[in-house]
C-alpha cells in the first residue's frame, strides 16, 4: 500500500491529538486526586479512532469527487467535510456520530493543486505548504525576504482557495 506524504501528516497528526489528549486528561486526573484503573481509563478514551481513520481513508479513495476533509474537534468529534450538494447519506455516512460540513472544494482538488504547488516550489524559497481542511482551502508561507515567491506562484496558479502567509519567522529543517 503506498502511502503518500499528505496521508503520513494526517496520520501523525492524529496521532499528535491522541498524545496531547492523554498527556491533558492524565494531567487533570492527578490535579484532581482520582485515580483511574486501566480499564475506565481504555473506557474514557474517544473511541474508534482506528475505524475512523480507515473510514476516512475510504472515503478519500472512492469518493474523490465528494469527499473534502476531515478532522477531530476540539472534543475528539469527527468532522468531515464534503462537496455542497452531497448528502451524507450516499455515502454511507452516520450523522448521529460525525459532524458534517460541506464546503466548496474537494480534497482531490485541494491535493492536485498542493502537488502543482509543490513541483512550482521545489527550488524556490517557501517556508510552509499545507492543506487546511478545517478551512477548505491551502496554506503557503513565505518569509518576508522572499516575497517575490508569492508573485511567481499567483502567476502560475492563481485560485481562490490559495491563502499566502508572510512571516519574519525563519524555518529551519
Amino acid at each position: 500500500m503506498k502511502i503518500n506524504k499528505l496521508s503520513l501528516t494526517i496520520v501523525l497528526i492524529l496521532i499528535f491529538i491522541m498524545v496531547l489528549w492523554f498527556v491533558q486528561n492524565q494531567s487533570k486526573q492527578e490535579s484532581d486526586g482520582v485515580q483511574l484503573s486501566q480499564d475506565e481509563f481504555e473506557q474514557n478514551l474517544p473511541q474508534p479512532e482506528g475505524d475512523n481513520l480507515k473510514f476516512v481513508y475510504e472515503l478519500r479513495k472512492n469518493h474523490a469527487d465528494q469527499f473534502a476533509g476531515a478532522y477531530l474537534d476540539d472534543q475528539n468529534v469527527v468532522n468531515i467535510n464534503l462537496v455542497k450538494g452531497v448528502a451524507p447519506t450516499e455515502l454511507n455516512i452516520d450523522s448521529s456520530r460525525i459532524k458534517v460540513h460541506h464546503v466548496e472544494y474537494s480534497y482531490k482538488e485541494l491535493n492536485d493543486v498542493f502537488e502543482q504547488i509543490l513541483s512550482l516550489t521545489e527550488n524556490h524559497p517557501v517556508q510552509s505548504i499545507a492543506i487546511d481542511e478545517v478551512e477548505n482551502k491551502i496554506n503557503i508561507t513565505i518569509h518576508r525576504d522572499n516575497k517575490s515567491v508569492e508573485d511567481f506562484v499567483r502567476k502560475a496558479i492563481d485560485l481562490p482557495f490559495i491563502e499566502y502567509h508572510i512571516t519574519d519567522a525563519q524555518i529551519q529543517l
